[in-house]
């Protein structure tokens, strides 16, 4: 019984330290360089002219294609990539 208890404090205190760390409780990748270590992130919002709803169907999956191939070709890490059908979330 005991056990029992002390395990459902220790998901209870994670659960806690989780929510208020928010995406960056998941992330253990650093970039390191000759003299630094650091985990930069950038959130981006894009959106078509009025907040037209076109991210739909073949145009969503090309700009995904063509964002993930920027990441590429940049060596940019994406962390999170949401498509909604009038903006797109980016998180590098």
């Amino acid at each position: 019984m005991g056990i029992r208890l002390a395990r459902l404090s220790e998901k209870r205190s994670f659960l806690r330290s989780a929510n208020k760390k928010g995406i960056l409780c998941c992330m253990k990748k650093y970039w390191t360089g000759a003299h630094m270590k650091h985990r930069m992130m950038v959130h981006i919002v894009w959106l078509p002219k009025y907040r037209k709803r076109v991210l739909k169907g073949a145009l969503a999956k090309r700009i995904e294609e063509l964002l993930r191939q920027c990441a590429d070709v940049n060596r940019w890490n994406i962390e999170e990539l949401n498509m909604q059908p009038d903006h797109v979330h980016i998180v590098l």
